[in-house]
């Protein structure tokens, strides 16, 4: 598979732009690297390969240092010689090194944390949150772990939904939940207390503006012995959590949300 087109079919994992800004920041690379070969074949990479064939002005902002340097790391990659290199070894490309970084691995042991039965459950969401008339909840596991408010930073913080695209209809908001629940269920985190969730978005008028899908997580606090919720926004924002008694932000604006539907 040439990397061009496997990169296309994401955002933000195409490093070759953010590369030249964090090694030369390490200084790692002669400061005229950037009239290199390598520098022009990665401009035209990222120029025609991501944003079509018009030139559009790139901020350092849109990638991610961090997942990009450790990518290179994993690659033995540190100046621009042995990444050209790299990028014209096609053939030699292992995709399952590129995947591991795409899609994380997340060490976590919730074995001893606090416990729910599916009927509990159904109580507390009940009692705490907002739900439709005919709100439905579909749990297949009798019992379910509720993680700690760390345990839910972490899991938000490793999912690699940020190197998606969104594509309306095809790769949108329903699409990147399922997303987050299938890169838990990888991790055999599937029965923790994380759903996919649909809400009823209404304006500050109450109008009914759509609907929508996100993440909704209860945690337990143990020093309090109580339950909590936060939403999780995994198109962006995702390192973000929202708490269930805060405003609701979507595109500057605030939103009212009703639950209608978790899985």
């Amino acid at each position: 598979m040439l990397i061009k087109r496997f990169l296309d079919n994401f955002k933000s994992t195409n490093p070759f732009m953010q590369i030249t800004f964090n090694l030369s920041l390490k200084n790692k690379i002669k400061e005229d690297a950037k009239t290199s070969y390598g520098w022009q074949l990665f401009d035209k990479m990222l120029n025609e390969g991501v944003y079509g064939k018009e030139k559009k002005s790139i901020s350092e902002n849109d990638y991610h240092p961090d997942n990009i340097i450790k990518l290179c790391d994993r690659l033995n990659i540190s100046t621009f010689n042995e990444l050209e290199n790299w990028i014209n070894k096609v053939d030699e490309l292992n995709l399952a090194t590129v995947l591991d970084v795409l899609n994380p691995a997340i060490i976590l042991n919730t074995e001893d944390n606090k416990r729910v039965s599916y009927k509990k459950l159904e109580a507390l969401l009940n009692d705490n949150l907002r739900l439709t008339d005919n709100f439905m909840l579909r749990c297949i596991d009798n019992n379910y772990n509720i993680p700690t408010l760390e345990q839910l930073v972490i899991i938000a913080s490793k999912f690699p939904g940020k190197y998606q695209k969104y594509i309306p209809e095809k790769k949108d908001c329903d699409d990147f939940a399922l997303m987050f629940k299938a890169f838990m269920s990888k991790n055999g985190l599937g029965n923790l207390t994380i759903f996919f969730t649909e809400v009823n978005q209404y304006d500050s008028d109450k109008n009914f503006i759509g609907a929508h899908a996100l993440i909704l997580a209860m945690i337990y606090i143990d020093v309090l012995d109580q339950y909590d919720f936060y939403y999780i926004e995994p198109q962006d924002d995702y390192n973000k959590l929202t708490h269930i008694s805060e405003p609701y932000i979507s595109r500057g604006k605030e939103i009212d949300l009703i639950i209608r539907f978790m899985m």
